[in-house]
């Protein structure tokens, strides 16, 4: 059994001794996936935040809850020295495009086949420190070509922001995305509570940032250029 101080993870209600059950909010300490009318009470009761959830009902699922599609969109440029390299800092002006769809005007975003860009999802999301979650695409999508993440599926206790989509259409089609469509879906697990929370680079964030240099790509080329080996 997770305990704090024999006190709810969620409510912070005084637990009683030999349960896994919160008599407060009748929440299980256990680490386990969160069902449908877990992840409603956590979100009613703050717990994770999910701001807006424009429709709950059409929204939430059996163990997890849909995102919707923001209005901006980071296509990505031509660069003029022809790569990128993950041990430089970029600036952000030579990476990315902003482009922010007007729904009153265009309505929609065309993904061409074999283009990758970065969204971002409507809501705004907190978690705890004793909660993890995992993005994941929804069907229909999948179905028509579109990959929503890259890599990065996972959303580290204590993060807050809204969550970066990294989109890719591996169809032979464009395909039309709608600002406001659910786009991927989001589940939660219970795990013990973490020494530290997030506090990476895009915490906190509330549009699409640019990656920064990797300090450990850094380190290792400094040290094969100090042995003479170019790099």
């Amino acid at each position: 059994m997770t305990e704090v101080n024999n006190r709810c993870l969620f409510c912070k209600a005084e637990l009683v001794s030999g349960t896994d059950n919160c008599s407060s909010c009748g929440l299980s300490q256990r680490e386990r996936t969160l069902v449908d009318w877990e992840i409603r009470k956590v979100v009613e009761q703050d717990v994770v935040v999910i701001d807006p959830i424009l429709n709950m009902q059409e929204q939430l699922s059996q163990v997890g809850i849909d995102l919707r599609l923001d209005f901006y969109f980071r296509e990505f440029l031509h660069m003029r020295r022809g790569y990128i390299s993950l041990a430089e800092e970029i600036p952000e002006r030579e990476f990315y495009y902003l482009r922010e769809t007007d729904i009153e005007k265009e309505g929609y975003y065309f993904i061409q086949p074999g283009s990758f860009v970065l969204a971002q999802s409507l809501e705004y999301v907190a978690l705890p420190d004793f909660i993890c979650s995992r993005l994941g695409g929804r069907s229909s999508l999948a179905k028509s070509g579109i990959e929503i993440h890259a890599t990065a599926e996972r959303v580290d206790p204590g993060f807050k922001g809204h969550l970066t989509l990294e989109l890719k259409n591996v169809g032979k089609m464009p395909v039309k995305l709608y600002p406001l469509q659910r786009i991927a879906h989001l589940m939660f697990e219970v795990t013990k509570t973490v020494e530290s929370g997030y506090t990476g680079i895009y915490q906190h964030q509330v549009q699409i940032k640019p990656p920064k240099p990797d300090r450990d790509l850094q380190r290792l080329i400094c040290y094969l250029r100090g042995r003479g080996i170019a790099v």
